[in-house]
């Protein structure tokens, strides 16, 4: 933009310099009008710039709600890449077959790469509030990528228990989240593990994840619950009664979800839940719910705030 008014511009010097003779005088005139040729499109290519790029910072411009960022996942960029590397080596020849990997590889490094900076500022950068954390802070040690799998390890080096480790997979089309591994949630208490609950389900929303896992084992509460997931919904079922399970349609409109039982299975076993309680996407989470559960008003309504959010992981963190 800044080019082309430039190109615009620049033959009306002469005209300006006339225009400005009976304000300024003959001598001032030129050296203000090209002056004015010069800065004026780049002035107002800056401001353009600037305010497209911010314009969504500030407060009154911001989603209402907690808008999710791209994990490469539901965009198709991991997908595509891993694509690429496949053909490039299925093609290989001889010395020159590195090449096209090289270059594929090195774009999926630089998507872990960005994942990993996601995660530091979105999640561990709010973990770092809580007090088991200041005195050492939380940061990702590892990021593990695939077609449709990102596993992330976060770390917290005064615990001996390992990182707790989240596992993100697009199954049939949602973007579905857990806690793989739990990691130092083990040594912490109730009301820490609340705090990270509550971290946890803004990096959810953040990340667009679409279904938790533990929201299905907290609803339907059930010993060895498993749920399979496709187009439409989900299946879930035990592992000691594996052909007698429930599937409730989530592509609906319904605010409650009744599950449908397969080969027999009795009502009871799987009550009706309500959608908000199953699919994550459609429970929202708004900025400022967000600002109060990490800045309140006195330090006794921390536990208010924090009660509010859904749970996206098990008390226990197990």
């Amino acid at each position: 933009m800044v080019t082309v008014s430039h190109k615009i511009l620049i033959p009306y010097t002469l005209q300006l310099s006339d225009l400005l003779v009976p304000v300024v005088g003959g001598i001032a005139a030129p050296t203000l009008a090209a002056t004015t040729i010069v800065l004026l499109p780049g002035v107002f290519g800056f401001m353009v710039w600037e305010l497209k790029g911010n314009w969504r910072l500030y407060e009154a411009n911001r989603s209402r709600s907690l808008a999710p960022a791209d994990m490469g996942i539901h965009s198709g960029t991991l997908p595509k890449l891993y694509t690429k590397l496949r053909r490039a080596l299925n093609d290989a020849r001889h010395d020159e077959h590195d090449r096209a990997a090289r270059k594929q590889l090195a774009a999926i490094d630089g998507v872990t790469l960005s994942l990993e900076r996601f995660v530091n500022r979105t999640l561990c950068q709010t973990l770092s509030i809580c007090e088991f954390a200041r005195n050492a802070p939380m940061r990702v040690c590892r990021v593990a990528v695939a077609t449709n799998r990102i596993e992330i390890d976060i770390d917290n080096r005064q615990f001996a228990d390992g990182p707790l480790t989240l596992l993100f997979e697009d199954d049939s089309g949602w973007l579905v989240a857990t806690v793989l591994h739990p990691g130092w949630l083990a040594a912490i208490d109730h009301v820490q593990r609340e705090r990270v609950n509550t971290a946890l389900a803004g990096f959810y929303k953040r990340a667009g994840v679409d279904l938790v896992r533990e929201n299905f084992q907290e609803r339907f509460a059930r010993p060895g619950l498993q749920a399979r997931f496709h187009d439409e919904g989900v299946l879930v079922f035990t592992d000691e009664d594996v052909d007698r399970g429930a599937g409730p349609r989530l592509r609906t409109s319904a605010r409650m979800l009744v599950p449908l039982l397969q080969n027999g299975a009795r009502p009871g076993d799987w009550p009706v839940v309500e959608r908000e309680a199953l699919v994550f996407a459609d429970c929202p989470i708004t900025w400022d719910e967000w600002v109060r559960a990490w800045t309140p008003e006195t330090p006794e309504s921390v536990s208010t705030e924090i009660e509010q959010f859904p749970h996206v992981m098990t008390p226990t963190g197990v």
